[in-house]
């Protein structure tokens, strides 16, 4: 009697799931099939970008921060000191590359009407 109960009990649960899925993508309508045109590409493109940006963004503070520590620690080694200092300003470049990055693709998009 309870395994009868549980089925009907989880149905609403699985639909109601299936329809957020539905919605996250941009679909309209609920079920197992999803009408509509999905996610634009003008929005794949920057879900794509943002997600490269985060990725460079993060990696190039913990590079500075690692620069930095390499610079503190050289102990007057030169070698150490243009080593540490060669971190920071890559670093710092791969950050304005990716707002430059940044910049030129809500450009595109935008003066293209792929964003739409």
């Amino acid at each position: 009697m309870g395994l009868a109960v549980l089925p009907t009990a989880a149905t609403p649960v699985f639909a109601s799931a299936t329809s957020d899925i539905c919605n996250g993508v941009g679909a309209t309508g609920g079920g197992s099939n999803c009408s509509g045109s999905g996610p634009s590409l003008g929005k794949i493109i920057r879900d794509v970008v943002d997600t490269f940006s985060i990725i460079v963004g993060i990696t190039s503070i913990i590079m500075i921060i690692i620069g930095g520590f390499q610079y503190i620690t050289s102990q007057g080694d030169s070698g150490k000191i243009g080593s540490a200092k060669n971190t920071i300003v890559y670093s710092l470049v791969g950050l304005v590359v990716v707002a430059f990055s940044q910049a030129l693709v809500q450009l595109v998009l935008n003066k293209t009407g792929i964003s739409k």
